[in-house]
Formats: C-alpha cells, sequence, structure tokens
C-alpha cells in the first residue's frame, strides 16, 4: 500500500520561555510582564513529537517503535491474495493491544484466518501467538494490517508532498479563531479577564476568571473548590494577573465568556492588542475545618 499521506492531529504541552524571570505565558510575554512556569497546550497539528513513543511487543510483526513518531495501525479486510482495490477499513488504533483485539475478533468470527486454512485452527494459532507474545499480523488472511508513521510540519516528506502546507495550515488556523472569537466583539471593546496561579503542597492550578479576578471570585470558583479539597490544610500561595484584550471601551467578561478566552488564550495574542494591566499576589491559609478561612498578605 502507498505511503500514509495524513496529519493525525494530537496535542502536546509547551513552555515559553522569556528571560531571568521563569516561564511567561504567551499574553504575560507579550506584556512583558514575568510570572512563574504555566504550561500552555498547543492546539491543532505538532511541530514536534512531545516525547518518543514506545509501542507494540517483543517479537512477531509489530516491535518497538523508536521513532519518536506514534504510529499507528490499520486493520483491513481484504481477498486472499491481499489486492488494494480489496481492502476495507474496519479498525484503526495506536495501541497494538487494540489491533490485536480487533484481529482476534474477526479470527474467532471466522471472517479472518491466521496462519491456517481453517477457522478453528486459526484462532488456536492465534491464541498460542499471543500467549507468547509473537502475534504476526502478516499471517492473517482476509486481512491486512498497515503502519502508517504520524506526520509532522516538519518533516520533509510532508512538505515535499504538501508545498506551503505551513504557512497555509496557519491562514486556516487563524480564520477559524477568528471566527470562534466574534462573539467577543473584540475589534469594538475590551474584555477584561484574569489568571490566578495556585501553588502549594497540593501541587499547582491556573484557573480562569471573570472580571478582574477577585478573592471572592476565586473561591467561588469550581477548580478553586477541587483544589482545596485534596488535603486538611493548604498554605495556598496564589498570584493574579488581570488581562485586558482587544480595543475600545472595557467590558468585563461573564464566565461564558472567559471559557471561550481560555479555550483560545494561546492563539489570542496573535489577533488581538493583550496587555497585562494589574496583578497581584496573596497566601491563603486554609482549614477546611475551621469555620472561617484566613488570608494573609505576603509582604
Amino acid at each position: 500500500m502507498p505511503e500514509a499521506r495524513q496529519n493525525l492531529s494530537q496535542s502536546e504541552i509547551g513552555f515559553v520561555k522569556a528571560g531571568i524571570g521563569g516561564f511567561h505565558t504567551a499574553v504575560k510575554q507579550l506584556a512583558g510582564k514575568a510570572c512563574n512556569g504555566v504550561p500552555i497546550r498547543q492546539w491543532g497539528f505538532p511541530w514536534e513529537p512531545l516525547k518518543e513513543a514506545y509501542f507494540g511487543k517483543e517479537g512477531g510483526g509489530i516491535r518497538e517503535q523508536e521513532t519518536g513518531k506514534e504510529p499507528v495501525y490499520v486493520l483491513f479486510t481484504c481477498n486472499q491474495w491481499k489486492e488494494y482495490s480489496s481492502m476495507r477499513i474496519v479498525g484503526v488504533t495506536t495501541w497494538p493491544e487494540v489491533l490485536y483485539a480487533m484481529m482476534a475478533s474477526r479470527i474467532k468470527e471466522g471472517q479472518m484466518l491466521y496462519r491456517s486454512e481453517n477457522p478453528g485452527e486459526s484462532w488456536e494459532q492465534f491464541r498460542r501467538d499471543y500467549a507468547e507474545g509473537n502475534v504476526m499480523p502478516e499471517s492473517l488472511t482476509y486481512g491486512y494490517v498497515e503502519e502508517y508513521t504520524d506526520k509532522y510540519f516538519s518533516d520533509p516528506e510532508l512538505t515535499a508532498e504538501f508545498p506551503n502546507i505551513l504557512p497555509l495550515w496557519e491562514s486556516l488556523e487563524k480564520e477559524r479563531t477568528f471566527e470562534a472569537l466574534k462573539p467577543l466583539r473584540l475589534q469594538e471593546r475590551c474584555m477584561v479577564f484574569s489568571i490566578a496561579e495556585l501553588r502549594s503542597e497540593a501541587g499547582y492550578q491556573m484557573v480562569y476568571l471573570p472580571g478582574w479576578g477577585t478573592e471572592e471570585t476565586l473561591r467561588q470558583s469550581a477548580e478553586y473548590r477541587e483544589y482545596t479539597a485534596q488535603d486538611d490544610v493548604l498554605d495556598i500561595h496564589v498570584d493574579v494577573g488581570t488581562y485586558k484584550i482587544g480595543r475600545g471601551d472595557e467590558v468585563l467578561a461573564d464566565e461564558q465568556q472567559t471559557a471561550l478566552i481560555q479555550r483560545y488564550f494561546d492563539r489570542i495574542p496573535k489577533l488581538h492588542e493583550a496587555d497585562l494591566c494589574a496583578s497581584d499576589c496573596y497566601t491563603l491559609y486554609f482549614d477546611r475545618f475551621a469555620e472561617d478561612e484566613t488570608e494573609v498578605a505576603e509582604p
């Protein structure tokens, strides 16, 4: 079969570094303000794999992959001569165990044969090979497995096959984001929202908040309640940044608008003006067994 010419979208976590101040979010970097480490989800096509993918078993037709790219396994039905014109896709997966299960289902039903012309013997052969970790997809009859490799923008064969793919995709993605953000009307008004970064022994949490992101708003958020439910006592350090995006009169973003901003946060600076207009930090001492929570501001 011909080499796959497809891109399977996946997301990866990236960090945008900006000087000694540490890692900066896209908007904070644009505004020239420092903050602590913030993970940014990069949507759409990845530039490179986040990490090397290891799939498969020792032995058999599918072996451990060390290419750094996630393999994609496609199971076809076909005639006994494996003619291309006879092939029909019946299953797609990135996990070999799922592939083996799909193969087993077809073999058990007698729709595919495996190392034998007899359906019953085919099933027994497959069971033995699976138990020994030696499944051989190439031994299928009336079935065929093709292994594809996911593509990335840096792949020479991808850019050779699809000239100008990167600028065209960036243009399409920009148009899609612009259309999605239309309800915010950022060309005629300036939306105000906040991001609170929580740090404690319970870990890190980033919470998007409507408007100026007051402490009261933070405490009322579902993310804060979930975060404080992790331990009996939490010494929480809070960094809050308030941002303005768009042009015109200021409007405090509501929860629905803030959720939309959060979804497209890393793409907004490419389309609309963005600025950090205020910041604050304080410490919350939270005790769920106490009647009242207390706050002690940092000096």
